[in-house]
């Protein structure tokens, strides 16, 4: 290539650097394309864990782990309570599922500022009602974690009685429809003990007095607490007496055919001096042997 303007070679290498340089302007000094956004994947929900259930008349409290995270965006809770059957199965959103949902809302926690446990007050539950009961968190953005262990419970009157033969104090009868101990005696009594050779028997009231109530018993065998032999058959034909033993559970069933599950845990003392501690569940729904 020479100095001469007119030489070809000159303007093709003049040409060459023109283009190169229009097309860095072009390319190089165009504004930054913006990069694909990237989301980061949402972090899962665990489910409650380790819920409990206590009952009290009429009422429910649950108590259960939430097993959250620092971090985690959480609105609330399901709690979902169904009679007579399990829905732990469904779809959170499916028709059936939501229609059990308690309050058909989110259940935003207690007022203590723990995070790690939660609990819930359920009022107006039924007297023997099955009830099966599970939790489900709620995320900030409305997605449901998997659901907690599913707990069965039945409100009852429940509990620990001692009771001691005809005359010696007040502990004489007891009244499972009151839950309260009456004596012997009275028209609302639900059974009273005896002693015969050193045995302890439970006997039905109209055997002290026809007009007074007539309840029936029957065996149902060695038991570790009054939680075992959680459904019984009721219509089996029982006895108006029963022989007593430390450790057997036994029902009993009330005219208005409501039974009584009883657990006898001990037996102290002779004769008149007999004490026997009962532990006692009552299913107030006539006909229903579940407890």
């Amino acid at each position: 290539m020479t100095n001469d303007p007119r030489d070809p070679m000159k303007w093709m290498f003049l040409c060459l650097a023109g283009l190169g340089t229009a097309a860095f302007l072009v390319l190089g000094c165009s504004a930054p394309q913006p990069r694909p956004e990237v989301r980061e994947p949402e972090r899962p929900l665990f489910a409650p864990s380790g819920l409990h259930v206590d009952h009290q008349p009429f009422s429910l409290t649950l108590t259960w782990q939430t097993n959250r995270r620092v971090g985690d965006a959480i609105s609330g809770y399901h709690i979902y309570l169904s009679p007579e059957k399990s829905i732990r199965d469904l779809a959170p959103d499916s028709p059936e599922a939501q229609a059990y949902l308690w309050q058909f809302a989110v259940y935003p926690g207690d007022t203590d500022p723990r995070t790690d446990i939660e609990t819930a007050m359920i009022d107006a539950v039924e007297y023997g009602v099955e009830y099966h009961i599970y939790v489900r968190t709620v995320g900030a953005d409305g997605r449901v974690s998997p659901p907690s262990e599913e707990i069965r419970v039945i409100p009852r009157p429940s509990g620990r009685i001692e009771l001691v033969p005809r005359h010696v104090d007040r502990r004489d009868g007891f009244s499972f429809a009151e839950s309260d101990y009456v004596r012997a005696q009275d028209e609302r009594n639900d059974l009273y003990l005896f002693v015969r050779n050193d045995s302890v028997f439970a006997a039905s009231p109209h055997r002290l007095e026809r007009s007074n109530r007539h309840v029936e018993f029957h065996e149902l065998g060695p038991a570790v607490s009054v939680e075992d032999y959680p459904t019984v058959d009721i219509a089996r034909k029982g006895k108006d007496f029963i022989h007593l033993q430390q450790g057997f559970a036994y029902i009993l069933s009330t005219p208005e055919n409501c039974p009584a599950k009883l657990f006898v845990a001990g037996i102290a003392g002779s004769a008149g001096q007999t004490v026997v501690t009962v532990d006692y569940v009552f299913q107030t729904r006539s006909g229903v042997g579940i407890f």
